[in-house]
């Protein structure tokens, strides 16, 4: 996604945020330090929050996942966030787009971004990450009386953030995780001693942090079905829905905890690079950009679209008020 040249060295930055050097290596200038990638840019291909998914394509051109309608945007997408009724998306160019529900701004952020790098999104809040490190936020955070822990003003520099339905974590360039928003539960108060987080996830009252080891930390209301996991050597991702835990370990998926909506049984395969969770479902990428999803499908939330080589759309001339939901089917 991008390239620079100097006199005797090369650099190029790939769509995952990994840092490739080349050239000469005297000095250490072809020699990245570990914390520099892949953190500085984070592309999501798919996006997932309670029942909207939305997913990138090789061109990027946003669809959204329910309708398999594309989203018209001034730019080519790069990276994507979902909220509960909102969406955001980052232009290749650095613009931002909004769309969706604006009842409390979450659409209207504040004049002039800078360079943002990622961006959040929750049940009525939205967040960017710029490329100082710095955390703008916008819309509103949603927490019971005198539960809500605000931002610190001495927030250090962030170089990823995770936006859960109504708190954010961010890891810093330190690894460790700072978080605010909704504390009702303590999901939002990482505990002292985390070091070399590589990843974080969150469902609306617990949260989890994975290290760099494959230790896992979690905080918060989390199901002890959740919590007796703690070491996950291999694993690069993790996702949370309201139930199950889902984690790439050594690109193979894995889940554990409840299976209120047949999460447990994880498609096949060793290549996996992304995962996006909802309430209820699953969503996750392959190393060929290939999409798979799994969970519960109210509201045809996983169905893929057919531009991304999904079934055609079924046109329904009616509303159906009294229909039960489809049970849980995994669809590829």
């Amino acid at each position: 996604t991008a390239i620079a040249g100097g006199g005797l060295q090369s650099l190029a930055l790939d769509d995952k945020g990994n840092l490739y050097a080349f050239g000469l290596n005297r000095y250490g200038q072809t020699t990245p330090p570990p914390a520099l990638s892949p953190v500085y840019l984070r592309t999501m291909p798919i996006a997932m929050n309670g029942t909207q998914a939305y997913g990138i394509d090789e061109n990027g051109i946003v669809t959204d996942g329910v309708r398999g309608t594309t989203v018209a945007a001034e730019d080519a997408i790069l990276s994507i966030a979902v909220g509960s009724r909102h969406v955001l998306a980052i232009g290749r160019s650095g613009g931002l787009n909004a769309w969706g529900d604006n009842s409390v701004g979450q659409l209207d952020w504040p004049g002039a971004l800078g360079t943002v790098i990622q961006v959040v999104a929750g049940y009525s809040y939205s967040a960017a990450l710029r490329a100082d490190g710095s955390v703008v936020e916008w819309g509103s955070h949603t927490a019971p009386t005198g539960k809500l822990t605000a931002k610190p003003d001495d927030l250090p520099r962030i170089v990823t953030l995770f936006g859960a339905s109504t708190h954010i974590l961010g890891i810093t360039e330190s690894g460790t995780v700072v978080g605010w928003g909704n504390n009702a539960s303590g999901q939002a108060t990482p505990p002292e001693g985390l070091a070399n987080v590589v990843s974080v996830a969150a469902n609306a009252r617990c949260s989890v942090a994975l290290g760099s080891d494959g230790a896992l930390t979690w905080w918060g209301d989390c199901h002890e079905s959740f919590s007796r996991t703690i070491d996950l050597p291999g694993a690069t991702a993790i996702a949370l829905t309201d139930s199950t835990a889902i984690a790439i370990v050594n690109g193979s998926l894995r889940t554990w905890g409840g299976d209120m909506n047949g999460l447990s049984v994880v498609p096949e395969g060793d290549d996996f690079v992304a995962l996006a969770a909802g309430d209820a479902a699953v969503l996750a990428v392959d190393e060929d950009g290939n999409v798979v999803t799994w969970g519960n499908n109210y509201y045809e939330t996983i169905t893929i679209p057919e531009m991304f080589g999904g079934a055609p759309a079924i046109v329904n001339d009616g509303l159906c008020c009294d229909c039960p939901p489809p049970g849980p089917i995994t669809f590829t």
